[in-house]
C-alpha cells in the first residue's frame, strides 16, 4: 500500500503529540512541517527553535519556517509536492 503524504503545521509543545502519532502511523509519510521562526529566549537572547522544529530536526523531517501566512522565511525542503 502506498503511504499517504502529509504536511504538518504546528509550533507549540502540545502539537508534538499529534506529530508523533502521525510519524508512528505505518501508512503516513510526513514530507515536511511548517512552523514559526526561531525565537529569542533567556537572558542570553539565544535563538531557540519551536518544539515542532526541534523534533523534526531530530527525526530528519524538513522544516519550513513562516514569517506569516503569506511569506516563507526559510525552507529546508526544496520541493514540497
Amino acid at each position: 500500500m502506498e503511504k499517504l503524504r502529509c504536511v504538518f503545521m504546528g509550533t507549540p509543545e502540545f502539537a508534538l503529540g499529534p506529530l508523533e502519532a502521525l510519524a508512528q502511523a505505518p501508512f503516513i509519510e510526513i514530507v515536511c512541517a511548517f512552523t514559526r521562526p526561531d525565537a529569542v529566549s533567556g537572558r542570553g537572547k539565544k535563538l531557540v527553535p519551536s518544539p515542532v522544529a526541534a523534533w523534526c530536526e531530530e527525526h530528519g523531517i524538513p522544516v519550513v519556517l513562516l514569517c506569516d501566512t503569506n511569506h516563507v522565511l526559510h525552507s529546508g525542503y526544496s520541493e514540497i509536492v
